[in-house]
């Protein structure tokens, strides 16, 4: 927002393995296909959290303001070479 950069990361089931290790934590085993890879921060089985910042501190009161949003991959920017990113993203403003 405006320049400020909140940065989000993804731990968890990034490892090779890493949906196989987690089956304890609710990841439904033994599915079809690729189950087992680790993924960007879920696992199949598991509930998808939504990803919450609060921008409040960026935002300039009676100015224009800019929000931009980039996604990287080991520092990277992602490209058609290094997969698909869908996202559903909401700015939501109260008094």
């Amino acid at each position: 927002m405006n320049g400020a950069v909140q940065k989000r990361s993804f731990p968890g089931a990034q490892s090779a393995l890493g949906c196989a290790n987690d089956v304890a934590k609710g990841v439904v085993p033994n599915q079809l296909g690729t189950w087992y890879f680790g993924r960007g921060g879920w696992c199949p089985g598991q509930d998808v959290l939504p990803g919450v910042v609060d921008v409040t501190s960026s935002v300039k009161l009676g100015q224009v303001n800019t929000l931009s949003y980039r996604t990287t991959y080991a520092g990277q920017a992602v490209d058609i070479a290094r997969g698909n990113i869908v996202l559903s993203s909401y700015l939501v403003v109260w008094q």
